[in-house]
């Protein structure tokens, strides 16, 4: 049995929609053009691409504010692991069991939930400053409330975005935009070879708009590895056993 990722599924599913809308190009009749298509396409066509190009840049944004956000708490948990490693050895091993358990919380969910590791949090934010304030090493508090007060804030964003997603209203008026542009597409063509190709491809185009910005506003393409790789490496230079593979979430 042959197991295809992620993007091979999609990229199958872009082939064999093209396929069928080139076999449909190519059967329907030059007869069954619809009268007055030119007239209606372009304005269509227009107001799709202004709003696919606003929602787009919406969807990036916060796709890019995700990834920043990921790469923030990562390095604000190697930071404060690398400032426990100033308490004594006690200390900076109770320590290093509480980031554990939150990175292990984190990997078992996904971007979507990830407000549901607010316990494992709360119990390592507890025991962090617990075991500072038990700590003679008052030197350090302000490096380590710092480093806190960072990945507290990156944390944070991380779950205002996770929660934040285009409206329905606006995914209702793209896929009818892309439908209406599907159907004029064919209403437009003309008796010739390139029409049967550049049919299927100008009515394809607003299928795969539609779906990367679906992709960037679901995080679907972080795919939750950029994350994952992040943490494992973090494992790795904390010296401590990541969890089975099939233990951790890739959706």
């Amino acid at each position: 049995m042959v197991y295809l990722s992620y993007t091979e599924k999609i990229s199958a599913i872009f082939v064999l929609i093209f396929i069928v809308l080139l076999v449909a190009s190519y059967s329907i009749p030059i007869e069954a053009t619809l009268p007055n298509a030119n007239l209606f396409i372009v304005p269509i066509t227009l107001f799709f691409a202004i709003i696919a190009g606003f929602s787009m840049a919406r969807a990036w944004s916060e796709y890019s504010s995700m990834r920043d956000a990921v790469s923030g708490e990562i390095t604000a948990i190697a930071n404060a692991w690398f400032a426990f490693s100033f308490f004594n050895k006690k200390e900076f091993s109770r320590l290093s069991k509480l980031i554990q358990k939150y990175l292990e919380a984190v990997l078992r969910t996904d971007q979507k939930n990830f407000y549901k590791t607010d316990t494992e949090f709360d119990e390592l934010r507890n025991g962090i400053y617990s075991t500072i304030k038990r700590s003679n090493k008052t030197i350090f508090m302000p490096i380590v409330l710092n480093v806190m007060a960072t990945w507290e804030r990156y944390r944070h964003d991380q779950i205002l975005l996770s929660t934040s997603k285009l409206p329905k209203a606006l995914w209702i008026l793209l896929g009818l935009l892309a439908v209406i542009i599907i159907v004029y597409s064919f209403g437009v063509r003309v008796n010739s070879p390139i029409s049967v190709i550049a049919t299927p491809i100008s009515s394809i185009a607003p299928i795969i708009t539609i779906y990367i910005i679906y992709d960037l506003d679901r995080y679907n393409f972080i795919d939750n590895r950029m994350f994952v790789e992040s943490t494992l490496h973090l494992f790795h230079i904390m010296g401590i056993k990541p969890p089975r593979s099939e233990e951790i979430n890739l959706s």
